[in-house]
């Protein structure tokens, strides 16, 4: 266990009365972010005297006496009591329902003006100089990883500020602060606009309505986690990384930088290739700020990675590099009350390649709710920066690390449902799996996940998607794996509307397209009856639905049909498994 925080005796008297003077005035943190001497000074300074990076070091807190006055009952909350402020955000342009305009997201003329977050968080105090961040970018797994390091540092009794979008319920979902995983509150959300409201208007005015929702939402996010004063804030980058508005946190700030993997999502809006991507999400990397890589890594993609990061002194910690061993074991579902548990073997000890690092971590019974190959790769992601951390002085006991991990859960991420809500659905006895999957790599992992969980049973999918994915490569990957015996296509609204809804038509015939390719034999369901019973098994049954539950009842009929329950999985859209919440919670 790494030893407790001393400040070195050969530190400076300034840093020691810096610590004093905090401490008297009953600081949740020794917060070298309201004093701008003591933070210039912050980056050749070493209270640890073994931390290996050059750059801010950030002490760890004491404790809070209570957290009482951030905690609310658990669950989300229903977004109709926050009025204005979602009626103010939903005046502002919002790419979520519109689509990113192409280039959007990369250094060029056609990039996001970066400029106007900068100069709205200043007319704000500059909120984001306040407290240390850790900004978390990549193709899939972001968000997962967010959580991990979340949980992990509440685990230890941080308060932590986390930061991630899309929602699934409630806009609450996506700012979360306190040392549970709570989100804020309608009062508190509706409080916080109000209190800024003034300030994002005439900004809003200012910059001639160029704000956009997803701009004034990360804003007001950045200054509430100043608002309560949380110790960290883990931030998940919304598109790419180099324009993306969370991008405004200075190096000073940045305890660490995530790339999780580089995939082939949002091409237009990031430049149209795997290296346009990937220098994209580099733009989070910040002068002499340790950077961690997910992946496994396209190793021409990795290398970009890497001259960006040493461009700007960087150190780069390749997650899955020798000496790091991860290794799914086993998977137990509970189809009774809902949910599953992955067992899981980690060794850590990067020491072999590089003798800077002072890592040595062992669990061969790791536990986790989000269950997959994948998950483990996000866990193991997010654990390299926790120990990024513990180099830089920051107390995080290896207890801590595998409780996090272990009740790390999220909405929509192989998310098995209880019998009693499958039944609602007029799903019986079949069990339902929800997952937001959406791209071909996502639909490759879900599909190893299905086969690894449900092996022995027939499978049904209802898939629903937004129209900017690509629908043939989501179903051939779906097709090539996970061997379905039904689909049934449906349409979702996306981000509210269905200005980006793909007709389930649409996906009936890119579904048909990714057969073909395959060669394998599909039937739409009005014609089960011109098949013999003894050759239906080497079809796959196709059936459209009008909406997602519908989809789900339908999917049960179709399996019972054919004599079997199995499992049903609803994917294609983070949208179609709100859809599904949603009817339960009103249901």
């Amino acid at each position: 266990m790494r030893r407790r925080l001393m400040v070195a005796a050969s530190s400076s008297s300034y840093i020691t009365s810096c610590f004093t003077s905090f401490r008297a005035r009953g600081s949740p943190f020794i917060n070298a972010y309201h004093h701008r001497a003591f933070l210039s000074r912050r980056s050749t300074m070493n209270p640890c005297g073994d931390a290996i990076y050059s750059g801010p070091v950030y002490p760890p807190p004491p404790k809070r006496e209570s957290d009482a006055v951030f905690s609310v009952a658990r669950g989300m909350e229903s977004d109709t009591g926050s009025g204005g402020v979602l009626e103010f955000l939903e005046s502002l342009k919002n790419y979520e329902k519109l689509g990113v305009p192409k280039g959007a997201g990369i250094e060029s003329a056609d990039g996001f003006d970066l400029a106007r977050m900068h100069r709205l968080l200043s007319a704000l105090g500059d909120p984001h100089f306040r407290y240390p961040a850790i900004h978390v970018a990549g193709t899939k797994g972001k968000g997962s990883t967010a959580a991990f390091i979340s949980n992990i540092l509440r685990a230890q009794g941080y308060f932590v500020g986390s930061y991630t979008s899309p929602h699934i319920l409630s806009i609450h979902e996506r700012i979360i602060a306190g040392k549970t995983e709570v989100p804020i509150t309608q009062v508190a959300f509706q409080n916080l606009f109000e209190d800024n409201r003034k300030i994002i208007e005439a900004q809003i005015k200012s910059e001639q309505g160029a704000l956009t929702y997803f701009e004034v939402l990360t804003a007001l996010a950045y200054k509430y986690f100043a608002q309560v004063n949380v110790d960290i804030a883990i931030i998940e980058a919304g598109l790419g990384g180099a324009r993306d508005a969370t991008n405004v946190i200075p190096s000073a700030n940045l305890a660490v930088a995530i790339i999780t993997n580089i995939g082939k999502e949002h091409l237009a809006a990031l430049g149209g290739s795997l290296e346009t991507i990937a220098l994209a999400k580099s733009g989070i990397i910040k002068q002499g700020r340790p950077v961690i890589l997910g992946g496994p890594l396209d190793p021409n993609i990795e290398g970009l990675i890497r001259q960006v990061a040493d461009s700007k002194q960087s150190k780069v910690i390749c997650a899955f590099g020798e000496g790091i061993h991860c290794k799914v074991e086993d998977i137990k579902l509970d189809a009774d009350n809902g949910g599953a548990v992955q067992c899981c073997n980690l060794h850590i000890n990067p020491t072999i390649y590089e003798e800077s690092l002072n890592w040595n971590l062992d669990n061969k019974c790791l536990q986790l709710q989000m269950v997959g190959s994948h998950q483990l790769n996000n866990a193991t992601t997010a654990i390299c920066a926790i120990l990024c951390l513990r180099d830089q002085g920051w107390i995080v006991e290896d207890d801590a690390i595998w409780s996090g991990l272990k009740n790390t859960h999220a909405i929509g991420r192989f998310q098995v449902m209880s019998k009693a809500a499958s039944m609602k659905t007029g799903c019986n006895p079949s069990t339902i799996v929800l997952d937001g999957a959406h791209t071909g790599t996502s639909a490759k992992v879900l599909v190893s996940t299905l086969k690894m969980v449900f092996s022995s049973e027939p499978l049904a999918l209802v898939v629903a998607m937004a129209s900017d994915k690509d629908h043939v490569e989501f179903c051939a990957q779906l097709l090539a794996g996970a061997a379905p015996r039904v689909v049934v296509v449906t349409e979702v609204m996306v981000a509210g509307c269905r200005l980006r809804s793909t007709p389930a038509c649409v996906l009936a015939d890119c579904l048909n397209q990714a057969a073909k390719l395959q060669n394998k034999k599909v039937i739409h369901e009005h014609a089960n009856d011109e098949i013999k019973d003894s050759e239906l098994d080497s079809y796959i049954i196709v059936a459209e639905s009008d909406s997602i539950v519908s989809g789900i009842k339908k999917a049960s009929e179709l399996l019972h049909h054919v004599g079997q329950k199995g499992a049903i999985c609803v994917t294609g859209s983070l949208h179609a498994v709100s859809e599904v919440l949603s009817y339960l919670m009103t249901n």
